[in-house]
């Protein structure tokens, strides 16, 4: 009987936990004034390698960017962020999700940079884009 209550009092309290984490990322990235200036050194890097891009969603934790390559192709990156400023980076040919993504790669937000030249050097490896 007291199991019962001990596990009801513990899965209470990680909904409770999860809630107000979720509030206070969200909350910090308005304070930040949304994920386009939260992700702003990303998007530079972007502008300055490929002919066209467009944000074509933003979410509270969630950015995705279509982009066009000097020689035609498509991508897609997206950008989540998650508790502790971990960010999931990924990038495709085309939309999906992060479990079925070609190119992953896990960072936070202070190393942006980094993080789209790993995701760039296998774009050019697996694509043979123009830059």
């Amino acid at each position: 009987m007291w199991i019962l209550v001990i596990i009801g009092i513990i899965a209470i309290f990680i909904f409770f936990k999860y809630n107000s984490d979720k509030a206070n990322l969200r909350n910090n990235v308005i304070l930040q004034g949304g994920l386009d200036q939260v992700f702003n050194p990303f998007i530079e890097c972007i502008e300055n390698n490929f002919s066209e891009y467009k944000i074509v969603k933003m979410t509270e934790t969630e950015i995705e960017i279509f982009t066009l390559s000097k020689d035609g192709k498509n991508f897609v990156f997206c950008n989540k962020l998650g508790f502790g400023g971990r960010v999931n980076y990924r990038c495709d040919p085309k939309r999906s999700n992060f479990l079925n993504a070609e190119i992953a790669v896990e960072g936070n937000v202070s190393n942006q940079i980094q993080s789209y030249r790993m995701i760039l050097e296998e774009l050019i490896k697996k694509y043979d884009i123009e830059i």
